[in-house]
């Protein structure tokens, strides 16, 4: 988007969604098991293999990054209407 003069930046995420009333026992075993798995050495070695970038964001983290993004990218739609006509 900053290449068309808007100044919203974004990358490529990907995140592990809960039906919501999930209980929060579960979203914390859920994100330590998953971040188990992302500290692992061979993980990293495949994601550097893969030329991926990872970086492991806890719930409360994902949460603001995608408020952020949707809020940046709600703003940026509202004020350039036209943007994908």
């Amino acid at each position: 988007m900053k290449e068309l003069g808007y100044n919203v930046a974004t990358e490529t995420y990907r995140v592990v969604t809960a039906p919501k009333g999930t209980p929060q026992e579960v979203l914390d075993k859920l994100e330590a098991a998953i971040k188990k798995a992302t500290d692992n050495e061979k993980f990293q070695q495949t994601m550097t293999d893969m030329s991926e970038i990872y970086r492991f964001l806890g719930q409360k983290e994902v949460k603001e990054r995608l408020d952020h993004d949707y809020k940046a990218m709600t703003e940026m739609l509202e004020q350039k209407q036209d943007i994908f006509q």
